[in-house]
C-alpha cells in the first residue's frame, strides 16, 4: 500500500490484468463454494427465520397463566391431602402398635394361667 501512496500511479496500474483476475478467482474458489453452500442452507431455513414463533402471544400468555393458577391450586390440594394422609397413617400405626401390645399382654397372661393350671394339675397328679 505504501508503494501506491508514495508514488504517482496511473489508473492502468491499479486495474488487475486478466491473468491476475483468474488467479484471484482460482485462489478464492473454495471460499466461493463454501459461501454458496451457506447461502443454500440459509435459503432452506428462510421459512423458519421469517416465521413468527407464536401467532397469538397474548393468548398463549393468558393460557399459561391459567395453567399456572390451576397447577398452584392442585399443588395446594395435594399438600393438604398429603397432610391428611400422614395423620391417617400415624393414627393407623398407633392402633396397630396398641393392638400388638395388647396381644402380647394377653399372650403373657395366657402363658401365666397355663403355667398355674399345669402346676395345679401336677399337684393333683393329673398330669
Amino acid at each position: 500500500m505504501k508503494h501506491f501512496l508514495a508514488q504517482e500511479v496511473t489508473l492502468k496500474e491499479l486495474l488487475l490484468t486478466k491473468a491476475e483476475k483468474e488467479r484471484l478467482l482460482i485462489f478464492a474458489n473454495e471460499d466461493y463454494k463454501q459461501t454458496a453452500s451457506l447461502l443454500e442452507v440459509c435459503k432452506k431455513l428462510e421459512q423458519y427465520i421469517d416465521k413468527k414463533p407464536f401467532d397469538n402471544l397474548a393468548g398463549l400468555n393468558k393460557d399459561v397463566l391459567k395453567a399456572e393458577a390451576l397447577t398452584t391450586e392442585q399443588v395446594a390440594k395435594v399438600a393438604a391431602f398429603h397432610d391428611r394422609f400422614e395423620r391417617f397413617l400415624d393414627a393407623y400405626n398407633n392402633v396397630i402398635e396398641l393392638m400388638s401390645r395388647k396381644l402380647l399382654y394377653w399372650n403373657a397372661l395366657l402363658n401365666e394361667w397355663e403355667d398355674k393350671v399345669d402346676k395345679m394339675l401336677a399337684a393333683k397328679g393329673l398330669l
